[in-house]
């Protein structure tokens, strides 16, 4: 072997130990953690297994860092908001911590490690430049917020509430991760704390909201239609003397239910309008609420889980109306028989009447003032005779007709419904209980669907 080739041999064994040497020894902040006065240090490492592995390290360096930045709640309003809903606090931290990750672009890698399996990275964030930067981000964001406040206190001298109300709603956006801190600014010759002035001033203006229904009792019937619109009427100021428009209204029932426009908007004659298509509970009283949608006069803010906590903490402008609600006239014709003979007291019919009067139907005895007719037929047959017992069969057919139009809306029957007793007659009404109670737990409840029309 010539020289040459001693030497390359040489080489290549001594680089395959360094190379070998360089994954076996850890480098000493991984064994002594180097903690800094004036950095803010992160270690990261992730299995070389992961997907762009080098990236997801630094990241979790990043987290790290993120999570030594201490965040402390010095706004005043915050405060108070937290005392009365503690889901602010979790919001407004993990909005602030994912915001801070998301403003680390100044974290420098001091060094990195690959043993084999893992990599391994060192990155540190100075202290002072991230107050630096912070400060001037800081002040950008207040700048905006205080530009779009500004619009807002010009748009409400004016009266265009709406417009001044989505300008107040916009200048959170830009302060949302500082909505911790004081933030003191100057504002027409004064010092003022923005966030508080802020909120202020949208609780003014909804406190100054009055609506009010034009009709706030109503009458209803069970499965029917108000033919009549509930309309709502929006002023503001404590006199009422200034209209209001483009609000947008929710409605809702509070108690009860029925099928109802969800939202309205207040237009230029202040009114909001909703119709209520059909009364679906029997509740007696029913109460719909009108209530200002503070989500849905500027959509955009609702990306921020932050603010939507702050604009569902204030008290919202709302109005109730009253609906009496009767329910519906039935007429039943009943023809039960057993074995060949009209029943003195059926069986199916007061099953059928109990229960929807649980609903809130009523009963009459002359078929013209009744907005639905029950027609029932019932009747048994013999079965046979064994070992002394007998068994006998029932049949039940049901109809129900909308009196108002003469249409059947409902039909059914069950057959062969089978009952056993001593005699055939014993067993003929042991199978008409056994059809009474098969009809109210499968029949009844789709014969009620159909008559609340």
């Amino acid at each position: 072997m010539n020289i040459f080739s001693k030497t390359l041999s040489t080489i290549i064994i001594l680089s395959f130990f360094l190379f070998s040497l360089s994954y076996a020894e850890k480098p000493y902040w991984l064994t002594d953690y180097p903690y800094d006065a004036d950095f803010y240090v992160g270690i990261g490492f992730s299995s070389k297994n992961t997907e762009n592995y080098i990236q997801e390290a630094k990241n979790n360096a990043i987290n790290e860092i993120a999570s030594q930045i201490k965040i402390t709640i010095s706004s005043e309003t915050i405060h108070k908001l937290i005392e009365e809903n503690g889901k602010i606090d979790d919001l407004l931290k993990k909005q602030i911590n994912t915001s801070t990750k998301e403003s680390l672009e100044d974290v420098e890698i001091v060094d990195n490690w690959d043993s084999g399996d893992e990599y391994w990275v060192y990155c540190r964030l100075s202290k002072e430049k991230y107050k630096k930067q912070k400060q001037l981000r800081l002040k950008e964001a207040v700048d905006k917020s205080l530009d779009l406040f500004s619009k807002a206190k010009e748009s409400e001298k004016e009266y265009a509430i709406p417009i001044a109300l989505s300008f107040y709603f916009e200048s959170l956006k830009p302060i949302e991760e500082y909505l911790n801190e004081p933030l003191q600014v100057k504002y027409n010759n004064q010092n003022i704390y923005l966030l508080n002035e802020i909120y202020s001033s949208i609780q003014d203006i909804l406190n100054n909201i009055s609506l009010f229904p034009e009709i706030d009792k109503f009458n209803a019937k069970l499965g029917n239609p108000i033919t009549e619109p509930i309309v709502i009427k929006a002023n503001y100021g404590s006199l009422n003397k200034s209209k209001i428009s483009n609000l947008p209204i929710n409605f809702s029932f509070i108690r009860g239910e029925g099928d109802i426009d969800l939202k309205a908007k207040i237009d230029n004659s202040s009114k909001a309008i909703c119709r209520i298509h059909k009364i679906t509970a029997p509740d007696k009283i029913q109460i719909v609420k009108a209530e200002f949608d503070i989500l849905s006069l500027n959509p955009e803010y609702n990306s921020s889980p932050v603010i939507i906590a702050i604009l569902e903490s204030f008290k919202i402008p709302s109005t109730k109306i009253i609906i009496n609600v009767e329910g519906l006239s039935v007429f039943i014709g009943s023809e039960e028989t057993n074995m060949g003979r009209k029943l003195d007291f059926p069986y199916i019919e007061p099953v059928l009447k109990d229960n929807l009067t649980n609903y809130g139907f009523s009963y009459v005895d002359d078929v013209s003032s009744a907005d639905i007719m029950i027609r029932i037929t019932a009747e048994t047959r013999q079965g046979s005779r064994i070992e002394g017992m007998c068994s006998a069969f029932a049949d039940v057919s049901i109809s129900v007709v909308n009196i108002a139009n003469g249409e059947e809306i409902y039909k059914d029957a069950i057959f062969d419904i089978k009952g056993f007793q001593l005699n055939f007659s014993k067993a003929g009404l042991n199978a008409l209980k056994k059809a009474a109670n098969k009809i109210n737990e499968e029949i009844l409840p789709k014969l009620i669907e159909k008559m609340n029309l």
